[in-house]
């Protein structure tokens, strides 16, 4: 068909898969295709870990293993923390986690054998195979696993609310392809793969129940369909964990979009039923984990940061919303002179902006069901497109759960909801001719422009000629697909995505020099010794830490995710003068061995998201149980015995076993300086 004016824009496109192989065929090939793609990759121990970081190796020159890309060192929230947490899990069987902190597992969604942490981070009970099964593919089967979850749940989601296959998929495509996504290793991946799961499940079980009523068996039907909506219930209570404040932006809308839709289908009972299971089952197992992790749980509220942090909505940069397409640039090194390269990345906002072009004249042709869901996207990510856009004052700190998302969050993921948005009006808005196209093809472009001439600000080794090219890039694909929403155009278009991510993440075969180098041997036989005698490990370095955490050793340093154990801090700062310093959650633990003796520890944190206790290994308390150290500089002290020299991220380090009895308590020292 030849679309010549602006006249011929009336005409529904109609059913989206129109003219398209059969659906069954279809939807067999968008299983089997991810489910293979899965398994080949989880068989080669490949992921898109930063594990391989020069300051995870023994000898950076000679790295073990094998790594196609270059490793992150921004990407130290993943590597030295959430990585070594999971590989930990697969040398114990466990979560582990520092003596000063409370445990990670709600955070981390991790599964350390409870009856409702595994129910809701079933597939991280795969790590508990550790003893039994090869260490990297299980590590390769949960990291990529989220990847599998959206492609088998975004898609047939999408074309629930009314896009085609080629526009479910191109929302696929936005969403993963994300600068955002890569740049901080795939989590809103991690996130809105249980949001489509579990609005997928909820669909699936009202279908289930509808069917019921016209078929035999019915008990056994509906049966099944409240299993299947009680387990989109526990996927989406996961909203709970994890990153909060992405969750929200990222999972709301597709939450209302169901919710909308469900209640606009007849009969309205079942859907009242399907979503009261699910709410019902999601509740009481998030309450069960929660009430199994009560100490993390009520350390994360009392925290300083985060738990007691409430934001508003500010107004936030034009390069924030609209610089995407211009920050493949920081693949090659382009640092920002502001924050650094994830803090400055998002996803496609400008999708809404087009999405609302398109929808400006309805969605013929679709069902009541489909506009309401529809209306859930574009209300959900409008709002949240107001959060970061407009001044909400102090109006916004009151507003219960919207005033946990930091604005500049909302700004790096409203793109998510508004490709999702997208894929529904290609397929279902009025055909668009090739004249009125360049309608949205010219707004579109005009706020890239915009965006990027910002992004210039803060990366001003970004060429002009660089911003031509991405604004003319976006203009082109925008009018092509508004055309021709169909496969060939979308399967350009991601291409075209891919350009400015390609290179963001490493792709790491097996584990690095995680586990089977000398200093990985010696670290899980100390961790061995240590749990036996009842005591602990301290470092001065993260990357010392990382090793020791990610091989089971129980530690004093690590990472203090969820919040402190205030108990024991205070064997450390007994009258809380420090404890501005300590009362945080997300942050590193160090310890920095002074080469003198001082009259108490000092608490500092010299960056937001660390803490360091200075003191001297022969003055740590001995409640605190300390047996070894690890340290980058050889120390002094009736207390200490060198045991071994290790070599880790290409410098000598030193193991050192701590006598005990040599040091004194926090509180006897207070004492004597008062006497």
């Amino acid at each position: 068909m030849v679309e010549v004016d602006a006249h011929e824009v009336d005409e529904p496109v109609g059913e989206p898969d129109r003219g398209r192989p059969p659906r069954r065929w279809a939807a067999i090939l968008g299983i089997a295709i991810p489910l293979v793609v899965y398994v080949v990759v989880v068989l080669s121990g490949a992921t898109l870990s930063s594990l391989g970081i020069s300051g995870l190796r023994e000898d950076p020159a000679d790295p073990l293993g094998t790594q196609w890309g270059q490793a992150r060192e921004i990407r130290s929230d993943e590597y030295l923390t959430q990585s070594s947490q999971e590989l930990a899990v697969l040398a114990t069987g466990h979560s582990t986690h520092s003596l000063l902190a409370r445990g990670p597992d709600i955070t981390f969604q991790l599964s350390s054998g409870q009856l409702a942490e595994s129910l809701l981070f079933a597939e991280y009970n795969l790590l508990r195979l550790g003893p039994v099964l090869p260490d990297e593919q299980l590590f390769s089967a949960v990291r990529n696993f989220s990847l599998l979850l959206l492609a088998l749940t975004l898609p047939p989601l999408l074309r629930r609310f009314g896009a085609s296959t080629p526009t479910a998929w191109l929302a696929f495509a936005l969403t993963v392809l994300a600068p955002v996504t890569l740049w901080w290793s795939l989590t809103p991946v991690r996130l809105i793969s249980h949001a489509s799961a579990g609005c997928l499940f909820l669909l699936l079980a009202h279908e289930q129940w509808l069917r019921a009523a016209d078929k035999g068996r019915t008990a056994l039907r509906r049966t099944g369909a409240l299993g299947l909506a009680a387990a989109g219930g526990v996927l989406l209570a996961r909203f709970g964990t994890c990153y909060v404040p992405w969750y929200i932006t990222i999972g709301t809308p597709l939450v209302v979009a169901t919710g909308l839709f469900l209640v606009r289908e007849a009969p309205r009972r079942a859907a009242l039923v399907v979503l009261g299971t699910g709410a019902a089952a999601g509740v009481a197992t998030l309450g069960a984990a929660f009430w199994q992790n009560w100490p993390a749980v009520e350390a994360t509220l009392n925290t300083l940061y985060p738990g007691q942090r409430r934001e508003t909505g500010v107004v936030a940069e034009a390069w924030a919303l609209f610089g995407t397409p211009g920050l493949y640039q920081l693949q090659d090194g382009a640092l920002p002179s502001v924050l650094n390269q994830p803090e400055i990345t998002s996803a496609y906002t400008l999708c809404g902006l087009w999405a609302l072009w398109l929808l400006r004249r309805g969605l013929p042709g679709a069902t009541p069901s489909m506009r309401a869901a529809c209306w859930g996207l574009a209300l959900t990510t409008g709002f949240w497109a107001l959060w970061c856009t407009i001044s909400w004052g102090s109006l916004g700190a009151h507003i219960p759960g919207v005033n946990l998302v930091p604005p500049g969050r909302a700004a790096q993921s409203v793109g998510f909801g508004s490709a999702m948005l997208l894929a529904v009006a290609l397929a279902r808005a009025p055909r668009q001719g090739r004249i009125i196209a360049l309608v949205p093809a010219a707004i579109c472009a005009g706020v890239t422009l915009y965006g990027l001439r910002d992004l210039q600000g803060i990366m001003p080794s970004l060429p002009t000629l660089a911003v031509v090219v991405a604004t003319v890039t976006v203009a082109a694909l925008v009018w092509l697909l508004t055309v021709h929403p169909r496969g060939l155009p979308v399967a350009l278009a991601c291409l075209v995505l891919l350009y400015p991510v390609v290179r963001v993440n490493p792709v790491l075969i097996g584990l690095g020099d995680m586990r089977d180098s000398e200093s990985a041997v010696l670290a899980a036989e100390v961790g061995d010794r240590a749990r036996a005698a009842g005591k602990f490990i301290a470092t001065d370095t993260t990357t010392t830490s990382a090793l020791f955490v990610a091989n089971g050793a129980p530690m004093i340093t690590g990472w203090q995710i969820s919040g402190p154990n205030e108990g024991q801090w205070r064997k450390l700062d007994p009258t809380g003068q420090y404890e501005g310093a300590w009362n945080r959650g997300a942050s590193y633990l160090t310890v920095a061995f002074p080469p003198e003796r001082a009259p108490a520890p000092v608490v500092v944190s010299p960056f937001p998201d660390v803490i360091q206790v200075q003191v001297h290994p022969c003055e740590f308390p001995d409640s605190l149980r300390l047996g070894w150290i690890v340290t980058s500089a050889r120390h002094r002290g009736g207390c200490l015995e060198l045991e071994r020299e290790l070599r880790w991220s290409g410098q000598v380090h030193y193991l050192y076993a701590v006598r005990a009895g040599e040091g004194r308590d926090a509180d006897d020292r207070q004492r004597t300086g008062r006497r």
